[in-house]
């Protein structure tokens, strides 16, 4: 990194497991998968946007309907979101 004047930064995960989704030693909890994840935040336009992608894993709670695979964007800009 190392810059003085920051306006803009971005980063991404593809196919990562959010932190809630882990497994025990005897059983697969249910869990819903990020299929991908980017984040940009803009400090000149005090502005940012968080698009991910969600999709069923493994063991979907009994008697729910699986989840199908969906597109989240939020958008964040001054006081607004």
């Amino acid at each position: 990194m190392g810059a003085t004047n920051l306006k803009t930064i971005e980063y991404s995960e593809v196919a990562g497991n959010p932190p809630w989704a882990r497994t025990t030693h005897n059983m697969d909890w249910p869990r819903v998968e990020i299929a991908n994840y980017t984040r940009v935040i803009d400090y000149d336009t005090r502005s940012s946007r968080e698009e991910r992608t969600r999709r069923q894993g493994n063991n979907p709670t009994q008697g729910r309907t699986p989840l199908k695979e969906e597109r989240v964007s939020a958008l964040l800009t001054g006081n607004f979101a």
